[in-house]
């Protein structure tokens, strides 16, 4: 369901769980270990598909489409809208149709936390997080067109490098945004910002008359 990984400044910044070996495969071979959305707690069947591709000056952006098996006699869909603004950050516009009044679940996962506390953090904020590493950070702003979603954040496997079978496995911290409805959207901005940069962004979910906004 159109995962993805974020590198900025020199730093990776968001993670796909890569492979730790196959005695421990299981640890990030799970739906909830990429970059993606879930409902009910199913990944989306098949293959994403990727669409509508542009580019201009200050903006680039592609679609991506995948389906879910049958809950509650519907048949779910979600788009995932990606959009790099003025080559600097990211936004997401994730929009999923048909989801029976299911729990829909945003998973980010970023590359601090966990064991790797000593070099690169993790902290929440009433909006999402921001993991910052030593040359870099990475913001996560999220809400709804529902209204604020549900934030937990917990440690999550990764095999990124690669680890001996003896050496344990190190753990990132990973973002969840649950929110429960029909037909919603995820609004994400994924902010990365070097170490040297003198005013780090703020942002806020301002409520609007038929959704959120940041």
């Amino acid at each position: 369901g159109a995962s993805f990984i974020l590198c900025a400044y020199g730093e990776l910044l968001a993670l796909d769980p890569g492979y730790p070996g196959w005695k421990r495969r299981e640890l990030t071979n799970q739906p909830e270990h990429h970059n993606r959305i879930l409902i009910a707690h199913h990944e989306p069947e098949g293959t994403a598909l990727l669409d509508h591709f542009f580019e201009l000056p200050n903006l680039e952006g592609v679609q991506s489409s995948t389906w879910f098996s049958p809950k509650n006699g519907k048949r779910p869909r979600h788009e995932r809208n990606v959009l790099f603004l003025h080559k600097r950050f990211f936004v997401l516009d994730d929009l999923v149709r048909d989801a029976g009044g299911n729990e829909v679940v945003s998973y980010i996962h970023g590359h601090g936390g966990g064991s790797l506390q000593a070099e690169a953090t993790f902290q929440p904020h009433e909006h999402g997080g921001v993991w910052q590493r030593e040359r870099a950070s990475l913001q996560v702003y999220q809400t709804t067109s529902v209204g604020a979603p549900r934030f937990i954040h917990q440690q999550n496997a990764h095999g990124v490098f690669w680890f001996d079978d003896k050496e344990p496995v190190p753990e990132h911290e990973a973002l969840t945004a649950t929110q429960r409805g029909d037909t919603l959207r995820f609004l994400t901005v994924l902010y990365p910002q070097p170490t040297s940069a003198s005013t780090p962004i703020k942002m806020d979910s301002l409520p609007l008359t038929h959704g959120n906004a940041l």
